[in-house]
């Protein structure tokens, strides 16, 4: 159990669940249809800015906090092949609504 909740917390898919979490509480407070593309959207997004950002924050993390490092060293490129996917999949979901999605 704690490998996986470390997985979760270390591959950023914990804090895109909760972005993508607060998406659909808004959809729901505001009382609107509910639509699946918002909500995934929130979820890729973070997930690709989050592993990007873990990329560019290496040299701090080797400091503050290795096993993240270490995380990084055996799950990152992965991680990050698959943030991008989702993340242009996201887009070609927001581009094909409107422009202005």
């Amino acid at each position: 159990m704690k490998k996986i909740l470390e997985f979760l917390i270390h591959s950023n898919i914990y804090l895109a669940l909760g972005a993508s979490s607060i998406a659909y509480v808004c959809i729901v407070l505001l009382q609107v249809p509910f639509r699946w593309e918002p909500v995934l959207i929130a979820f890729c997004s973070t997930f690709f800015l989050y592993n990007l950002n873990r990329k560019t924050d290496i040299k701090e993390d080797s400091i503050n906090y290795p096993e993240r490092v270490e995380f990084l060293r055996k799950y990152g490129k992965i991680l990050f092949k698959i943030a991008i996917l989702i993340y242009l999949l996201s887009l070609s979901i927001a581009l094909s609504n409107n422009i202005l999605t």
